[in-house]
């Protein structure tokens, strides 16, 4: 089950950053709260952490959540939905994630061809599980008119297999 929840969030980490590629002449809709600019820096020891997904899960169940990906200064700008520039007040669970996808495996076809499966290769997360999940991190952010930039530092480098 643990691998499951770990796929998911890798997923999740891949979907986001095709989505915040794309973030212009979009259409707001009716029901979208009044955005707030807001940036979060994310060091790793004290270094930029470069090209992370950050994402904030509202606390409070409401619908729009926001992420992006951290430039080479560790800094994000947040975007509602992957579209919207800002983020609505209130407070958040914050995810940070960095992933690398290893080589295939070898013998894809022939794997392919005798089970059904092809085999999928070893994924790494260069930041600690704990903050790449919405149920186990620690970070948190209330954003107001007043509070909305952040910086966190998700600890030692790392380079963890995700377990399947």
């Amino acid at each position: 089950m643990t691998s499951l929840i770990h796929f998911r969030h890798f997923s999740l980490a891949v979907f986001a950053a095709c989505t915040f590629a794309g973030c212009s002449n979009t259409k707001y809709p009716n029901d979208l709260p009044k955005l707030h600019s807001c940036t979060i820096t994310i060091t790793q020891e004290n270094v930029p952490l470069a090209n992370a997904n950050v994402f904030l899960i509202p606390a409070d169940g409401i619908k729009w959540n926001a992420g992006g990906t951290t430039d080479s200064g560790g800094k994000v700008v947040l975007y509602t939905h992957g579209k919207y520039k800002g983020v609505p007040l209130g407070t958040y669970k914050v995810t940070v994630n960095k992933y690398e996808i290893g080589p295939e495996k070898p013998n894809g076809e022939a794997t392919l061809a005798k089970t059904g499966n092809f085999p999928v290769p070893d994924a790494f997360s260069f930041v600690d599980l704990q903050y790449t999940a919405q149920n186990k991190t620690p970070l948190e952010v209330t954003v107001t008119k007043k509070n909305r930039s952040f910086h966190f530092d998700v600890g030692s480098p790392v380079h963890i297999l995700i377990p399947k």
